[in-house]
């Protein structure tokens, strides 16, 4: 398996993860000129399946282009991609709504895709379907935008849930984060930054 990070801050992150010849992708915010496409064709990869950790604009906008891949949504949080308002693109210069792509959702549980399995964890604070995907063999979590570095996710838009931040972040927390064994956080935003560093900055004022 191998993890790369194809776009920084291009709207989002995109993470293209792979095995073998097969791959997925997490938040594909971003295909200017069919760029995310081509960097799947240049590596001889097939596209099995396109990972959602929410349905805003920023992380979705490439579906625009994509058509006939599975897109894997937190069950209920599939509404964002119908909804100019939901998915925040009301709020862009070009508000936008994705009716024609095969929808596939999940709950809190288990995911296998190419191979890999996936843990979900629902943290829903920044919108009401908001996940996490823990790679336990690879120590990592792609955190979407429920935690960044030194910062968590807004939750002043449509479905968020200030009063869940506490309990999701904990869910998130019971992760490995001890020095000697930590958890690498792929945010949705930003840098790359550890559970336990996370945990340190945190701890006050949300993990009560």
């Amino acid at each position: 398996m191998k993890i790369e990070l194809l776009y920084f801050n291009h709207n989002c992150n995109t993470y293209l993860i792979s095995n073998n010849n097969e791959c997925i992708v997490i938040d594909p915010g971003f295909n200017h000129d069919n760029c995310l496409i081509k960097a799947i064709n240049d590596r001889h990869f097939t596209l099995k399946a396109i990972l959602l950790t929410h349905g805003h604009y920023d992380h979705i906008e490439a579906l625009r282009n994509i058509k006939n891949i599975p897109v894997y949504i937190f069950e209920g949080e599939e509404k964002s991609l119908s909804n100019s308002r939901y998915n925040c693109s009301v709020m862009s210069p070009n508000p936008f709504e994705i009716n024609d792509v095969k929808v596939v959702t999940f709950n809190e549980g288990k995911l296998n895709l190419i191979g890999i399995d996936f843990e979900v964890i629902h943290t829903p604070f920044h919108t009401s379907g908001s996940v996490c995907f823990y790679l336990k063999d690879a120590k990592v979590v792609f955190t979407g935008d429920t935690l960044f570095l030194h910062a968590i996710g807004r939750y002043d838009l449509p479905t968020s849930a200030p009063r869940l931040i506490s309990s999701s972040l904990n869910k998130l927390f019971k992760l490995p984060h001890e020095e000697n064994n930590d958890t690498i956080v792929y945010p949705g935003h930003g840098s790359k930054t550890t559970l336990s560093r996370e945990y340190r900055f945190l701890k006050q004022e949300y993990l009560n």
